[in-house]
């Protein structure tokens, strides 16, 4: 975009009046020979894709599948595909401009912004995400991402389907040579928001020590609270877990595959979790899931590929399982890691496969695209 081009520190002084109002007109500028045909799909992305090989994650890693089908236009496409999760600049005008080129709007609503995630900022998350009123299909990745949606931002007239989230199975997929069964890895991976999604597995794993399994962690990926690497450090500290546990911060996603596959159980703990699709590349290789049974989470994980750990449902507070609860968890799955693990890789491939996603958006394409 061209507003990207101007030094980042003279965007940052910009009055956000004179932010809209140029990309007001760049996006006449580059619809201008909107919509062109529309025989086939062509898909804008509001120019929040990187270049293939960086870094990336959250709402942007489905999207590449859906750019190697139909590829990206910055001009001259027919179709603005948004995701919530991970919406450009003022999506507002991104939807109010296309509709006037005659684009049609498709757009995937992910979680929402409610107290106890996002206390201070709640409100303003859910107002950006109010264009999806105006859109001509939109695509909740859950049940609960529908339901957190008409009651936190707004219900829309707009067609829709619950169209959950994806894993490319023949990427993601289990070792060829099975894992030694000890120690027992256990692994977190993604970006970890609060202490608690990285303490609770801590103080499960020297749980299991202490009952007599070997057992080890990896914490893959950035941990994004105030001072967390010292936390971190500290609390593995405390616990005596120095020979027992591996870290590692950002990584890309051609990495995440191999990463997977040095480990035998993946524990996500997020509470009210909408649609993490880092448990869908988990299962799909191989790992069973241990998960909070909120959100969208327990929607997706089925009881032959992982356990749902009962926690109380709230806005207003994020809770969590108790450390007990996951490493009981966890000598269950270790007694039979072999039929877990099949279980996980099956559910996966029957229900979340990429290619399946594909096809279902390019269904969803054609549809809109024949609206008048």
């Amino acid at each position: 975009m061209i507003i990207n081009k101007i030094p980042r520190f003279i965007r940052v002084l910009m009055p956000k009046k004179l932010k809209r109002a140029g990309l007001h007109l760049y996006l006449k500028l580059i619809m201008r020979d909107c919509p062109g045909k529309k025989d086939t799909p062509r898909i804008s992305f509001a120019g929040i894709l990187p270049k293939e090989g960086s870094f990336i994650r959250g709402g942007k890693v489905k999207l590449t599948h859906l750019r190697k089908r139909f590829g990206e236009y910055q001009r001259n496409f027919n179709i603005l595909y948004l995701v919530s999760s991970t919406l450009p600049g003022f999506p507002d005008i991104w939807v109010s401009e296309a509709k006037k080129a005659g684009v049609k709007i498709v757009w995937n609503q992910n979680g929402i912004g409610y107290p106890a995630w996002a206390p201070k900022t709640w409100q303003s998350i859910n107002e950006t995400m109010k264009p999806l009123a105006q859109a001509d299909f939109v695509a909740y990745q859950s049940r609960f991402a529908k339901k957190c949606a008409d009651e936190w931002v707004i219900q829309t007239k707009s067609p829709y389907d619950i169209v959950t989230n994806c894993v490319d199975t023949k990427l993601f997929r289990p070792p060829e040579n099975n894992l030694p069964q000890k120690p027992i890895k256990l692994l977190i991976m993604g970006t970890h928001m609060t202490k608690e999604k990285v303490f609770i597995p801590l103080e499960t794993l020297r749980i299991l020590l202490n009952r007599g399994l070997e057992a080890t962690l990896a914490i893959i990926g950035p941990s994004e609270w105030k001072d967390a690497e010292n936390d971190i450090t500290k609390k593995i500290s405390e616990l005596r877990l120095e020979n027992k546990v591996l870290r590692r911060g950002k990584f890309l996603q051609h990495e995440a595959p191999e990463l997977y596959r040095t480990s035998h159980i993946f524990i996500h703990l997020k509470h009210m979790d909408s649609s993490p699709t880092a448990i869908l590349e988990a299962m799909s290789s191989g790992l069973p899931v241990i998960g909070s049974k909120s959100g969208g989470v327990a929607e997706w994980i089925a009881p032959t590929a992982g356990i749902l750990l009962d926690v109380p449902l709230s806005w207003e507070k994020l809770y969590y399982p108790k450390p007990e609860a996951v490493a009981d968890a966890v000598e269950l799955i270790s007694k039979d890691l072999q039929k877990w693990s099949i279980g996980a890789r099956k559910h996966a491939v029957a229900n979340f496969d990429s290619i399946q996603w594909v096809d279902k958006h390019e269904e969803i394409f054609k549809r809109v695209l024949k609206t008048n």
